[in-house]
């Protein structure tokens, strides 16, 4: 949600109603995400590997001249990889989840909530600033919840060094009890010139 040029720090400026924006994406996900809080929305464990062939002999899933090394872990973003293919999603989720996750990945939506929402220089000019970053935060938090995505997602964000000054923070606190009941729906979105019915011209 931006626009307009870069700045000196290279970032572009916020759209003014960007905390607005970034709401609706948050509501939009945590209904196609189901209840990803649910104890049992954890994915089933993968399926084992297939058996050595211990005479070297070559077999499926073999690795050259059909050993495996039991000693090597399997890569992390390989397997997170192959469990955002296979697992389901949590309870209640929608039929249009994967395609939904599948975006955010190819789109590099999560190093833009990081580097050009959470870091952005003009993010405190915006309409509501404190809630732009709790919901930048909450979002990125729910997407790594995922049981199929959620571990690519930890991958990708681990990766950016920004993420770890709001990890493991809790932003609700910077947003007081009379932004926590603002509508945005009932707001003019904060527009300079207002076109009012009761306006003059």
């Amino acid at each position: 949600p931006g626009g307009g040029r870069a700045d000196a720090s290279g970032a572009k400026p916020l759209h003014q109603d960007a905390a607005f924006m970034i709401e609706i994406l948050l509501r939009v996900y945590t209904d196609a995400l189901g209840d990803v809080n649910n104890p049992f929305a954890a994915a089933p464990a993968p399926a084992p590997a297939a058996q050595e062939d211990p005479f070297g002999m070559g077999g499926e899933g073999g690795a050259e001249g059909g050993v495996h090394d039991a000693r090597t872990a399997p890569d992390p973003a390989m397997v997170a990889l192959e469990k955002s293919k296979t697992a389901p999603g949590a309870p209640g989720s929608a039929h249009s989840r994967a395609a939904l996750l599948t975006a955010v990945q190819v789109n590099g939506t999560l190093s833009f909530l990081v580097s050009d929402v959470l870091e952005n220089s003009t993010a405190n000019s915006v309409m509501d600033p404190a809630s732009l970053k709790v919901h930048s935060v909450d979002l990125l938090k729910l997407l790594s919840k995922d049981p199929g995505f959620g571990d690519l997602f930890a991958l990708t964000l681990d990766q950016l060094p920004a993420w770890k000054k709001y990890s493991t923070q809790d932003h609700s606190l910077f947003i007081t009890g009379t932004q926590q009941t603002a509508d945005y729906f009932l707001t003019d979105g904060g527009a300079k010139d207002r076109k009012l019915l009761t306006s003059g011209p």
